[in-house]
């Protein structure tokens, strides 16, 4: 149930059909303290197998955390007289991703009223063309596609199914780390973690964007993952 602090411990699934169980909530200082404990991953587990009792410990693969600014009981949301045109939107938690459009159109109003001409954007584009993946359309389709495109039947990452072409488009939608990929295709987010694909993700970034090996990251400057050792060889 619901507590004071949180929107209690659920058993859900994610938007691609994958099962997760939490989270739980803690108030926390360091505003860079990502970690995880033990403790949580106990209090997770004894309420969601009262749920679903079937719920195996040895079945998890990754455990996560983030970070919410609290402000009180409402959100922060106004404009800044010591910083014209400086809107602070602050203290959005739960509620905010559902609250997101409302959000943004009072934003907008506030910039209005500050004194800035809205131009209507005419190349807006309203809705982004469906992403194909092979791991949730049926066999039949599946086959259908990789009849037409034999990179759609060229595997990279085996635990999610992500295609050659999967990672090829997502590339070409503007990602440029591993991260991007996966957050856009899943490829490295299975079991085992990206072991199986990596190299291979790590290669078509490189071959798509005209990079080195070595400029490829994880999530950005500082993640990269093959750095050139004194030798002109790779570490």
């Amino acid at each position: 149930m619901p507590t004071p602090e949180s929107k209690g411990i659920l058993v859900t699934r994610t938007a691609d059909g994958n099962p997760m169980i939490g989270p739980t909530a803690y108030e926390v200082e360091d505003k860079e303290d990502l970690s995880t404990t033990d403790a949580g991953l106990r209090q997770v587990l004894l309420v969601a197998q009262r749920l679903v009792p079937a719920i195996d410990p040895c079945d998890i693969i990754a455990y996560f955390a983030g970070l919410r600014p609290a402000a009180g009981d409402d959100f922060v949301i106004r404009c800044e007289e010591m910083a014209p045109g400086f809107i602070t939107v602050a203290g959005i938690q739960s509620p905010g991703l559902t609250a997101a459009p409302a959000i943004a159109k009072y934003v907008a109003s506030l910039l209005e009223a500050s004194g800035l001409t809205l131009m209507p954007k005419h190349r807006h584009c309203r809705e982004r063309p469906r992403i194909i993946h092979l791991f949730s359309m049926p066999l039949s389709d599946a086959r259908e596609l990789i009849s037409a495109d034999p990179e759609c039947g060229d595997i990279v990452c085996r635990c999610e199914t992500v295609s050659l072409r999967e990672v090829k488009q997502a590339v070409a939608d503007g990602a440029t780390t591993l991260d991007g990929v996966k957050f856009r295709t899943r490829a490295g987010a299975g079991r085992c973690h990206g072991s199986f694909c990596t190299c291979r993700v790590m290669q078509v970034l490189a071959e798509e964007t005209g990079r080195s090996i070595s400029a490829i990251s994880k999530r950005g400057k500082g993640s990269e993952l093959v750095v050139l050792d004194r030798t002109d060889g790779f570490a």
